[in-house]
């Protein structure tokens, strides 16, 4: 297992750990909380674990067919706008989802744009 995974294990011990509240009574019988359910458990978590994608945020467009996007330019000109949009460099990639149809027209594109 990863340092991450330990560490969160580690988290939902302590949190459930505390909010059993282990104890001894005087006839040396464990004694625990039972005064608590799963709302409470669950604001616990949400309080102590960090939770989110550890992995770098990816540029997707899913362009969907319409009348504009039936001219060759306009298509090539949306492309250009995205690749602003999110600031990319030469270096980095647009992914695009289309139907068929757009990327049969994307792929005349590919010698210009590689990084499509």
């Amino acid at each position: 297992m990863s340092k991450i995974i330990d560490k969160t294990i580690d988290k939902f011990n302590k949190i459930f750990k505390n909010l059993l509240i282990f104890q001894f009574n005087e006839e040396r019988k464990l004694k625990y909380n039972k005064n608590f359910d799963f709302k409470v458990v669950d604001l616990e978590i949400l309080k102590q674990i960090d939770f989110g994608c550890k992995l770098s945020s990816l540029n997707v467009i899913i362009l969907k067919l319409n009348e504009s996007l039936n001219n060759n330019k306009e298509i090539l000109q949306a492309i250009e706008m995205y690749k602003k949009d999110f600031s990319l460099s030469k270096d980095d990639f647009l992914n695009i989802c289309a139907n068929e149809v757009i990327f049969r027209k994307l792929i005349k594109y590919y010698n210009k744009l590689e990084n499509i």
